[in-house]
């Protein structure tokens, strides 16, 4: 098996160029390939480093917790809710996910109490920030620690009923949370893609030769992932 090149710019190549324009970038520059015989055709390939997709699913998560409000809350105004530090760890067949639910809470004190050397006035709105972490696995057959993760996540319900308490320990709101969480898992591979055929003269053999688009992996890199919604609360 040869390798060859062809140099656009000065219009040589190796002693097997023909025709060799598809060999080059859109930069025209060169590009290796690799040629063999068989049953005197010449055949050219390359070798191409791609993304090769082993799974994708898609699971619900449920967060259900108590909130407490420093007094009495008349009314739930309004809740801004994103998932943060999303990170995800592939394990043979599954992928565990990890990350931080936290919400905005915009609500109206029903009385003008002090807690904590901090005065709440009757009707005015107030913010209460909560962070709660979370860990759920989402089954991926074929996946394994060395494929490629990527993860995402949607809030897709917030919602926060009134729990009977006293006044004077606070005023506490049960809270369920139903997030989406999508994991797509990768893998590296190198594949060899035929290039052109090369058929002797007066073979009267016709070469029929179709474009095709690919994505080469060039590098790799992991980011964190914010996810953020707006939640409208009746």
């Amino acid at each position: 098996m040869d390798r060859g090149y062809y140099d656009h710019k000065k219009g040589k190549g190796h002693h097997k160029d023909y025709d060799d324009d598809h060999h080059k970038d859109q930069n025209n520059n060169q590009v290796e390939y690799e040629e063999e015989t068989i049953n005197g055709l010449r055949v050219r390939r390359r070798r191409f480093k791609v993304q090769h997709v082993v799974g994708e699913n898609t699971t619900q998560v449920t967060l259900r917790s108590v909130v407490t409000f420093p007094v009495e809350v008349r009314k739930i105004m309004d809740v801004t809710a994103e998932v943060r530090d999303l990170s995800a760890t592939p394990l043979p067949d599954k992928v565990i996910v990890e990350g931080v639910f936290h919400k905005q809470v915009a609500w109206v004190a029903n009385v003008s109490a002090e807690v904590n050397g901090i005065s709440y006035i009757q009707d005015a709105v107030y913010d209460l920030p909560v962070d709660e972490r979370f860990t759920t696995f989402v089954d991926l057959p074929g996946v394994t620690p060395d494929s490629v993760v990527d993860v995402d996540a949607r809030v897709e319900y917030v919602d926060h009923t009134d729990v009977p308490d006293a006044v004077n320990a606070g005023d506490q709101w049960q809270q369920t949370v139903i997030l989406e969480v999508h994991v797509r898992a990768t893998e590296t591979m190198e594949v060899d893609v035929i290039t052109d055929v090369i058929v002797p003269p007066g073979s009267g053999i016709k070469v029929v030769k179709e474009k095709v688009k690919v994505e080469e992996v060039l590098g790799e890199a992991e980011k964190q992932v914010n996810v953020m919604a707006n939640i409208n609360l009746p």
